[in-house]
């Protein structure tokens, strides 16, 4: 043992300490020491001297040796290519992540998960907002739209758009079209089927491409042109196969044949994102295919029925052709003022509602999805930061060898971006499957929605731009913690060691938080999405939501008019009420919470409209039974009979709450009347009063409805309505029979239950819903493994501590309950740290919210719970096996 005589001067040997190289200063200091000790014990009196000028004699030489030489322990090794060095990297990358399969297949599966969702909904915000149409330059295509007093016009009449499109010069072309529901006639009967009536311009004008033959052409809509089609290569496969002459093929379509002079390649759907369009006809056999009771609708100036379309002439900007139109419009111009006020919307994806009904909620779950994402890169860095910490030795080996500390960086981000790369491939092969099933539950007014959601060019470099981002974001850290190692690398260490493994743990302790407070975020959101749903779902609508059946028909498309589509629904109405189980039948032109509906002007003899008061209210034409047949109950007068839809009889309606209230406060409002627009409309008595039912939508208030009868006004109804004394999905297929039965060139256009209408009111709150969920539920299981991971690397690196409280008398379950309430703790943390982020995302889907605050206490508590319960069960396995530590092996492994 050694004493205060033959130890040198501290001073000396730190500044001599300080000039060599670490790799000398063992040999040095230790021959110097050496010397010093003999020299003090044999009596030297100079031995600090002796050891100070020994000093001050090599202090010089050793530094401007290091500055010559290279930095510290290194020993230089010879450069490679660069793209030689990558793939070694790389190689090495894959060799390292195949020793750790368990490790490997978690950190791709979690970023597989995370670039998998965020890939999905991006693909249905492609195919639903961000992709144009498949027609030639539709940046230059513009919707004409017109603003009124009651928001925007769509629709414009035929001698109108003439007009216009005769006298404008801000555009190349202006097309117009109609969207059409009509009936094909096939080898089983008819089939309904959705197109477009076109002008003769269509074609030339938006030049989609053509798989046979050519478009329409301005000569094939003229009066008295013989009937042509085009059809699209869906419809062209369904009737005559893989047919590549067209020959002379026709379709009959209600009940016109129509020659095919034309096939669009399959990727055109027509002028309205989401529309299958399955066939164009010019606008010219409008009278024949959809004959209105008001005459022909190319005649008519004040049917609004035609989307009008203009592709910008080059040199001319929106505002230029806003004035243009303004002046030369005035034959559309339909403002209440007279003045035109028109506007233009780009049309790239033509006039179509779907990028506007789904684009802000699918941005909103792409955000969503972005957290989940960041969840699943903490989940990966966490795991690559613990897998850093195990490699402690291989490092300094490396660094020893002369490894730099930006090349040791590379490895680890290589190995990141090797696991980027396989969780995007996974991801989008999870993208491809899912997007699709989420195309199911888009709809627009009621209608399905058909998209394009196979994989292309977009998705793919979004998804491989996420599985580089991610590798980044989940190496950076690892790589960080690795160079800072690295600086100052020993073989043996052990003090270093600790610390960087307290550094590491609480590192990973932070991911773990974050994962938490993300997670809580995105589950209370979901919980707000899940009540809203819930709370939508039990508003009370006024009709028999559980027992009845609709079948849509349509008379027209057999060419049925007025008194004759009306003995046709009621011969369908006789046919059906005579099934067993069925309670009533009637029929309808707007079916309960129809999207869309009737609107009518009145005016009431009794009321005075302030001046900004819209007289133009919901309506409906019905049977007799119809309100037997729907469940809305009569609260006062009577319902229809046959007598008042009989030649001759007198007008009559009935009303519901809301309009008695409003336009007959004062007293009864059954024999009261009121009169349609128009001059020689007469005045109709009111003889019931119905309960208020939802129209429309869901979330919508109560407002002024009346129903007519069938016989009186012009209008054919063909919505049949069944009531049945038990479940009527148990009677779809009867009920459609026993109305096909009936005339089989009358199409059913659908068959379906007022409970699925109500399910369609509310598809868009249960997508969003839906997709929330998973991300909610990804983000939970997510945040589980890593904390699982977490707890179960601190268990394996305080191995000799726990083995230490076990031998000093600690009980196997408090050393359990240590590590469970650890886990537990964290998760409390990030649960708690996540309270702001929650109450910003609540804010952002407010308005998808109803009969919800967007910081629910009920909401967050709930969330909080289920995280505290995942932690708990995704610490157990870990505090299980810290309680089962032998202390003897622990501390004999030491």
């Amino acid at each position: 043992m050694s004493d205060l005589r033959t130890r040198p001067p501290a001073l000396a040997e730190w500044l001599l300490a300080r000039s060599l190289r670490s790799s000398e200063r063992p040999a040095v200091l230790g021959d110097l020491h050496e010397e010093f000790a003999e020299r003090a014990l044999a009596g030297g009196a100079d031995a600090r001297g002796w050891y100070w000028r020994q000093a001050a004699a090599s202090i010089g030489p050793n530094l401007r040796r290091r500055l010559r030489a290279s930095p510290d322990h290194a020993v230089p090794l010879p450069k490679e290519p660069m793209m030689h060095a990558f793939t070694s990297d790389v190689r090495f990358a894959i060799r390292m992540l195949g020793r750790r399969p368990l490790l490997t297949c978690v950190a791709v599966l979690s970023l597989a998960l995370g670039i998998g969702l965020s890939s999905g909904v991006f693909g249905l915000l492609e195919a639903a907002v961000l992709r144009p149409l498949p027609v030639r330059a539709p940046g230059e295509l513009r919707v004409i739209l017109e603003r009124r007093d009651q928001g925007e016009n769509h629709n414009f009449s035929y001698p109108g758009y003439v007009a216009y499109r005769d006298a404008q010069r801000s555009f190349t072309d202006v097309i117009a079209l109609s969207p059409l529901q009509a009936a094909i006639r096939t080898a089983s009967g008819s089939e309904p089927l959705n197109g477009e009536l076109v002008s003769g311009n269509f074609f030339a004008a938006v030049g989609p491409r053509m798989r046979l033959g050519r478009g329409l052409t301005d000569d094939d809509d003229r009066p008295g042109a013989p009937p042509v089609v085009v059809l699209s290569a869906a419809e062209w496969r369904e009737h005559f196969g893989d047919a590549r002459e067209i020959g002379g093929a026709a379709a009959v379509i209600n009940g016109i044949s129509f020659a095919v002079v034309g096939v669009t390649s399959s990727g055109f759907r027509g002028l309205r994102v989401g529309d299958d369009a399955r066939f164009w006809i010019p606008l010219a056999h409008q009278p024949q295919l959809s004959p209105s009771p008001s005459g022909s609708r190319l005649a008519n100036a004040r049917a609004g029925w035609l989307t009008i379309i203009g592709r910008l002439r080059s040199g001319v900007d929106d505002e230029a052709a806003i004035a243009e139109l303004n002046s030369a419009g005035r034959p559309m111009a339909r403002t209440a003022s007279g003045e035109p006020n028109f506007m233009l919307r780009p049309g790239g994806q033509g006039d179509s509602m779907l990028p506007e009904i789904v684009g802000s909620p699918l941005r909103l779950l792409l955000g969503a999805a972005a957290l989940v994402l960041l969840v699943a890169c903490a989940n990966v860095a966490g795991l690559l930061l613990a897998r850093a910490h195990e490699r402690g030795r291989e490092i300094a080996v490396r660094t020893a060898l002369g490894a730099s500390r930006w090349r040791l960086s590379r490895l680890l981000l290589i190995e990141a971006a090797t696991l980027g790369v396989a969780g995007s491939a996974l991801g989008v092969i999870a993208a491809r499957w899912t997007a699709p099933l989420m195309v199911g539950f888009f709809s627009q007014f009621g209608q399905p929605v058909t998209l394009d959601v196979a994989l292309n060019v977009p998705v793919a470099a979004f998804a491989a731009t996420l599985g580089l981002a991610a590798a980044l974001v989940s190496g950076l850290l690892p790589a960080l913690r690795l160079s800072a190692s690295a600086a100052g690398a020993q073989l043996h260490s052990a003090d270093r060691s600790d610390m960087g493994s307290r550094a590491t743990s609480g590192w990973r302790r932070a991911l773990v938080i974050a994962q938490f407070a993300l997670t809580l975020a995105l589950v209370s959101a979901s919980a707000l999405l899940v009540r809203t749903l819930v709370n939508l779902r039990s508003i009370p609508t006024g009709v028999d939501v559980g027992h009845v059946a609709m079948i849509e028909t349509d008379p027209a498309a057999a060419r049925y008019r007025g008194e004759q589509a009306r003995q046709y629904l009621d011969r369908a109405v006789e046919r059906l009420r005579a099934l067993p189980g069925v309670r009533a039948a009637g029929y309808a032109l707007v079916p309960p919470i129809s999207f869309g509906g009737l609107r009518l002007s009145v005016s009431v003899p009794e009321y005075s409209p302030p001046a900004d008061e819209d007289m133009e209210i919901n309506a409906n034409v019905v049977s007799a039974d119809y309100f037997s047949s729907v469940g809305i109950e009569i609260v006062d007068g009577r319902p229809f009979t046959t007598a008042d839809s009989g030649e001759g009889a007198p007008p009559v309606a009935g009303v519901n709450e809301t309009m008695a209230r409003r336009y007959w406060p004062g007293g009864r409002a059954v024999g009261r009347t009121f009169r349609l627009e128009g001059p020689d409309s007469p005045n109709v008595e009111v003889v019931g009063i119905a309960r208020d039912i939802k129209y429309r939508s869901l979330r919508e208030a109560s407002r002024p409805s009346f129903y007519a009868p069938a016989g009186p006004l012009p209008m054919v109804p063909g919505v049949l309505h069944v009531r049945t004394s038990g479940d009527p999905v148990a009677m779809l297929d009867t009920l459609r029979r026993t109305t096909a039965a009936i005339d089989a060139a009358v199409p059913i256009v659908s068959v379906r239950t007022i409970r699925d209408q109500v399910a369609a009111a509310v598809n868009r709150e249960e997508l969003t819903m839906i997709i929330g969920v998973t991300l909610g539920a990804s983000a939970v299981l997510l945040s589980a493994v890593g904390l699982f991971a977490a707890m179960a690397s601190m268990v394996g690196r305080r191995t000799r501590e726990i083995g230490v409280r076990l031998a000093l008398g600690a009980q196997p379950g408090d050393v359990g309950r240590m590590v469970l309430r650890e886990g537990v703790m964290l998760a409390i943390v990030g649960s708690a740290a996540g309270l702001g982020l929650a109450y910003w995302l609540g804010q952002l889907i407010e308005s998808r919210l109803y009969g919800v605050g967007t910081f629910d206490p009920v909401s967050l508590a709930a969330s909080a719970l289920l995280l505290s319960s995942v932690a708990a069960i995704a610490a157990w396995s870990p505090a299980r096996r810290a309680a089962k530590v032998d202390p003897l092996a622990a501390l004999r492994n030491d």
